[in-house]
């Protein structure tokens, strides 16, 4: 990610955030403190959902910044506290003045996902297919898991039975 500045930010504050910024010194130092670790996503690339169990806007759903066809997914509890949906790391998601950053680097076990993927899910949601939704995901995870522990069983030479 390419760093940008605070002031390229505020040239273009209309891609990353619908919030009016009246004290733009505030603004400025408050966006200078945000970790070099985070980028900044602008509105175009992300975009809310439901929950897994239907509740709105309790999903972020962000765009990879290479590749628009991935994507990473955040969860909200009841405190307004984002978390990553694979790792449930908070350490992931910030909001800023209504500008959402989020981590460049994620754990070695937080792979994207497709966005036509993660779009299916949502439209069952939207549907009520709860059920179906479970499905599709504990297989999606299931498959994750038997790949890595097939990948942990090859690196330390032992026989995992599934």
């Amino acid at each position: 990610m390419a760093e940008i500045s605070v002031s390229e930010i505020m040239k273009s504050l209309k891609e990353y955030t619908k919030e009016e910024i009246n004290n733009l010194e505030a603004f400025k130092s408050e966006i200078e403190k945000v970790p070099k670790t985070f980028c900044l996503i602008k509105l175009s690339d992300y975009e809310y959902g439901l929950s897994s169990n239907g509740k709105t806007d309790h999903r972020i759903i962000v765009k990879e910044e290479r590749d628009k066809s991935k994507v990473r997914e955040y969860s909200k509890n009841g405190k307004n506290y984002w978390y990553c949906s694979k790792c449930k790391s908070s350490a992931f998601l910030k909001f800023k003045y209504g500008i959402l950053f989020a981590a460049i680097q994620h754990g070695n076990c937080c792979e994207t996902k497709e966005y036509s993927f993660a779009k299916k899910i949502q439209s069952l949601l939207k549907q009520g297919k709860f059920n179906e939704v479970h499905g599709l995901t504990v297989n999606s995870t299931k498959g994750l898991k038997r790949h890595f522990f097939q990948f942990r069983a090859k690196e330390e030479k032992i026989k995992v039975k599934f």
